[in-house]
């Protein structure tokens, strides 16, 4: 497809709508002169129109105008029955840099706040931790996004799915623990498992909601490795169980540490990436836990097998093992999490992960995409009247509905997998080993219905990036 443009030898507007040819001249000027472009040869805008016009059949057009705006004027009412009365909004995409290398699909994103009108009520306040890099008039590459989006993958998205995994490594490894007679050691019944079973899941349900109050409070990046040291401490020491009462206990503390960390990455996710990107992310979010769990089965297996090994039985060593581990990553997690893209300075990032260039290209990206991000800064509480407002929120229902129901199957085969291999006869190597082929298969299904539902979205409904076909060329 290619752009509209505007011929040399059409005249201006008809004389009737000269004034308001003018008008949206001058507009269109200003557009320009705010983008700092003086070379108009070289430069793309896209108008807006509003109306009832043939031109609303598609929601942009492209036009070069290489020419005097009354021209492009002019083309609009030759070739699409364009009338004054049809407002149009002229926003310029390219610049002189245009013809660059890799700069052909410069990033300007439509957004409210190019509406003088909405922009009032979206623009950062001045507490919001990333204020100073906010500039909706900042326009960057392709190349540009796409680098910075990789930086933030490896430096932010990979660490995230690690901290997902050490979740996973201590509050799935009590499956493979029974596969190894724990319950027989401990004089438990598989009633007392149930029983433990259950309080796991109250007190991690419990401690969802107050969890993420607390994160809001005094920022992901500080409250989710003390989440992470703290449980750690006490999956080591399931290692020293004796009983019902210290199974119990260590089940209640789990679950009541743990709570709230899915829900707490998720938003420190939401930093650093749009909404439509935030879909893969999770999606690798979900396959870590899963791949942690075919990695921890393997580990498993092998660590089961120290039973007798200075008098300890082989869950012993595994809850010590692993738990260690997820202490590793926790305090790593101190030193490495940032607050926010503008925030990366200190700890074991040395001077900063990003240059004030790539800082204000994730900012605006991210705020473009949904503007209320910024309604509050990164380490303000929640108060009641907030909090009661999505709580109310009657949209949400049905989310959490499916949220109270989704894993009730998988989640009863998966308590009692190990159970039930045991006593179908298998040992506990091949026990172990028997968990993975399911496992195996989620990844595939969720990986899979990701990118296909990738590859089926349509390109316009990402309207933020200029190179996407919602903003069409006849």
């Amino acid at each position: 497809m290619s752009a509209l443009t505007a011929p040399s030898t059409l005249s201006a507007a008809p004389t009737s709508a000269s004034a308001f040819n003018e008008s949206l001249s001058r507009e269109a000027a200003q557009a320009l002169d705010s983008y700092r472009i003086k070379d108009t040869s070289k430069v793309v805008v896209r108008f807006k129109a509003t109306g009832n016009a043939p031109i609303m059949k598609q929601n942009y057009y492209k036009i070069t105008a290489g020419n005097r705006f009354q021209s492009v004027i002019a083309f609009l009412r030759k070739e699409l029955a364009w009338k004054p009365s049809d407002a149009i909004h002229p926003i310029v995409e390219d610049g002189i840099d245009a013809e660059k290398p890799g700069a052909s699909t410069c990033t300007s994103d439509y957004s409210v706040f190019d509406d003088p009108v909405l922009a009032k009520f979206y623009t950062p306040p001045d507490n919001y931790e990333s204020a100073h890099r906010f500039d909706p008039t900042a326009r960057w590459t392709k190349a540009e996004e796409d680098a910075v989006r990789r930086k933030c993958d490896w430096r932010i998205c990979f660490f995230i799915c690690i901290c997902f995994a050490a979740l996973q490594l201590d509050r799935g490894n009590i499956s493979n623990a029974l596969s190894d007679n724990m319950l027989h050691d401990l004089g438990l019944t598989t009633k007392d498992y149930n029983l433990g079973q259950t309080i796991f899941y109250v007190t991690f349900l419990f401690m969802e909601l107050p969890s993420q109050l607390i994160s809001k409070k005094v920022g992901v990046d500080r409250w989710v490795p003390f989440q992470m040291i703290a449980w750690s401490v006490v999956a080591a020491c399931q290692c020293k169980l004796t009983g019902k009462k210290s199974f119990f206990a260590t089940r209640a503390l789990l679950g009541a540490l743990e709570g709230g960390f899915i829900p707490d990455m998720i938003l420190y996710l939401s930093y650093f990436y749009t909404s439509a990107e935030l879909t893969f992310r999770l999606s690798l979010f979900w396959t870590s836990l899963t791949a942690t769990g075919i990695c921890a089965t393997l580990a498993a297996a092998g660590i089961l097998q120290m039973r007798g090994l200075h008098g300890w039985a082989g869950w012993q060593y595994l809850f010590l093992i692993e738990g260690l581990i997820t202490l590793a990553v926790g305090i790593f997690a101190a030193f490495w999490m940032p607050a926010s893209p503008t925030q990366t300075a200190g700890g074991l990032r040395g001077k900063g992960w990003f240059s004030e260039r790539e800082e204000i290209i994730i900012v605006n990206r991210v705020l473009k995409d949904d503007p209320t991000k910024s309604s509050m800064h990164n380490r303000e509480a929640i108060g009641p009247k907030a909090l009661w407002k999505s709580l109310s929120d009657y949209d949400h229902w049905p989310i959490y509905a499916l949220g109270l129901i989704t894993y009730v199957a998988p989640g009863t085969v998966t308590a009692y997998y190990t159970l039930t291999l045991r006593s179908l006869g298998f040992n506990t190597f091949h026990t172990n080993l028997l968990t993975i082929p399911a496992q195996v298969l989620f990844i595939i299904n969720n990986l899979g219905r990701d990118l296909l539902s990738l590859a089926s979205t349509k390109p316009n409904t990402h309207p933020h990036r200029k190179d996407s076909p919602s903003f069409l060329e006849k």
